[in-house]
């Protein structure tokens, strides 16, 4: 009975079945041509990072764009003290939240709940500068050095 109900219905709408394959290599050449948009809102950056006047070793850096900048969320690894955000990941070209963060091991053990324990690990960045950031920047077109002095305490006033 099933198969009837399929030759049924392939009798009423083949047409449109034969037009599927065609109508879809379209919308994907289409799409393919537009792209997901904003390739040319994005732009390189690199930089340094520095906590406390010392380069942190290891972290992530990311880009949200704020405040009418459109575009994706975008970032890299810290290194030695360096990132780098290629233009074809780019940042996008606008007005930026900067979250910086990195974690590093404190030397104290936890109870894994399993039996198990393994290293705790801490976020060694203030939360001023990722959770609570206020860092903004403003990424040009092209490529940007934009590079961070991080301070672990807030200066004095």
């Amino acid at each position: 009975m099933v198969w009837i109900e399929t030759v049924a219905a392939r009798a009423k709408f083949g047409h449109l079945t034969r037009l599927l394959p065609i109508t879809s290599l379209a919308l994907f050449s289409l799409l393919a041509l537009i792209g997901c948009g904003g390739a040319d809102n994005r732009a390189g950056v690199s930089g340094k990072v520095l906590l406390d006047g010392r380069p942190v070793a290891k972290g992530t850096i990311s880009f949200i764009p704020v405040e009418g900048t459109e575009g994706p969320t975008s970032g890299g690894d810290i290194i030695n003290g360096e990132y780098a955000v290629t233009s074809d990941k780019g940042v996008a070209v606008g007005k930026n939240r900067v979250i910086i963060r990195s974690v590093v091991k404190s030397g104290r053990k936890i109870n894994m709940g399993n039996g198990d324990v393994d290293d705790e690990w801490v976020q060694m960045i203030p939360a001023r500068y990722n959770k609570q950031s206020d860092l903004i920047c403003i990424i040009q077109a092209g490529s940007n050095q934009q590079d961070f002095e991080l301070q672990s305490k807030l200066p004095r006033q």
